[in-house]
């Protein structure tokens, strides 16, 4: 498993695992349609590619409402909408990490 870190044209990055593909002629890269919108380009754009060998995983997950989705609403909302969405896994008593399991 190689890491990479892909930079759109308008300076976004994002970290990928890169995958060998035999059918991908020599200049060009697949990516999916979530990596694109992270990076803010389409089909046919430039991308670097630079190797990025030390990648650490992360310890917490914030999980914040844009304002205006939340208006009006009133009550506890990670029980109303996110609990159900992601079950916790406790890392230790200090620190509570959710891990997605499916696409809210």
């Amino acid at each position: 498993m190689v890491y990479v870190v892909l930079q759109g044209k308008k300076r976004k990055d994002t970290v990928c695992i890169a995958l060998a593909d035999d059918t991908c002629e020599e200049p060009r890269v697949r990516m999916n349609k979530v990596v694109r919108s992270n990076l803010r380009v389409r089909l046919g754009d430039v991308v670097s590619v630079h190797h990025c060998p030390d990648v650490k995983y992360g310890k917490r997950v914030h999980i914040l409402p844009i304002d205006d989705t939340i208006e009006g609403l009133t009550g506890d909302l990670f029980d109303a909408f996110l609990k159900r969405k992601f079950p916790p896994f406790i890392v230790d008593f200090d620190h509570l990490v959710l891990l997605a399991l499916s696409n809210l």
